[in-house]
């Protein structure tokens, strides 16, 4: 063994000739580099394949299978697909998770749609036999129009003989001389002015800014209570702290037999409504409605 020769500054010497490295030691020989290359690629292709699919048609790339694990062979197996890439399953189990439509259930809807088929159907008659009323009434009430002119109804008068108990000029001259000051009057009924400064006020008139009224009164009450004692006896309107009028909302659904009790009753009132309506019109003679005035 030699020891290592360093300089003063403590430089490793060492000889350029021993260290030479020349070409023809390497041998880098190009020819057996091609053929390593090719080895390579053809391991390479024993993974790689022409794909099928749309995209990168006619290109080789690398293809992959999907294993799973057989648990009882303790073995790893490929997943199987058919023609159209659908993958095969064994269905181990065919039990129905608690509340599947099993036929039976799928049985019972049939009967009920068929009911329900049946009840639309009944629904579409009595909806016709509505239909027909209704346009038997369009068409006596437009009979009666035509006895109106303007606001008036233009009438026959078949008798003029006044009725019993009917004012005469001489009654009205009674009344015109009836000492109002000293005498008290039961008054039967009453009806109001629609003015701005009446209290009464004409449906579907449009609001004024200085019309006339009578407030409603509402009982402030912060726990909701009876105030009327008793069924069918009068109550206020009552509030709550903040003014807020109580409402009871009450939704209701309708099941299909109880639609057809109310179309049937429909039906019944609008059978009543349109003889009503032909009496009236067999009382129209032109465009005169006659009065027998007894």
């Amino acid at each position: 063994m030699q020891p290592l020769k360093v300089n003063s500054n403590g430089a490793l010497e060492c000889s350029v000739n021993e260290l030479e490295v020349t070409l023809t030691d390497v041998n880098l020989n190009v020819d057996g580099l091609e053929t390593l290359i090719g080895a390579t690629n053809t391991h390479l292709d024993t993974f790689s394949g022409h794909g099928n699919n749309v995209v990168g048609e006619g290109a080789t790339k690398l293809q992959t299978y999907l294993y799973g694990r057989d648990v009882s062979g303790g073995v790893m197996r490929p997943l199987v697909c058919d023609g159209d890439a659908h993958l095969q399953v064994d269905c181990l189990s065919s039990a129905l998770p608690t509340g599947g439509a099993t036929e039976a259930k799928q049985d019972v809807q049939e009967v009920t749609l068929d009911a329900i088929l049946a009840k639309n159907t009944q629904l579409e008659t009595l909806l016709s036999t509505i239909d027909a009323d209704t346009n038997d009434i369009k068409t006596s009430v437009q009979l009666l129009d035509n006895a109106i002119a303007g606001n008036e109804l233009q009438v026959d008068i078949v008798s003029s003989a006044l009725p019993s108990g009917a004012a005469t000029e001489s009654t009205l001259q009674t009344i015109a001389e009836f000492n109002w000051d000293t005498t008290d009057v039961t008054i039967t009924s009453l009806v109001p002015g629609v003015a701005a400064t009446s209290l009464g006020k004409a449906i579907q008139s449009a609001q004024g800014a200085t019309d006339t009224g009578v407030a409603t009164l509402a009982v402030r009450n912060d726990a909701l209570a009876d105030l009327a004692g008793a069924d069918h006896d009068y109550a206020p309107l009552q509030v709550d702290a903040s003014g807020a009028l109580y409402t009871r909302a009450v939704a209701t659904e309708l099941a299909i037999t109880g639609t057809n009790n109310i179309l049937t009753t429909i039906d019944a009132d609008t059978n009543d409504i349109k003889t009503s309506v032909q009496l009236l019109d067999n009382a129209v003679d032109g465009n005169y409605l006659n009065i027998n005035q007894n």
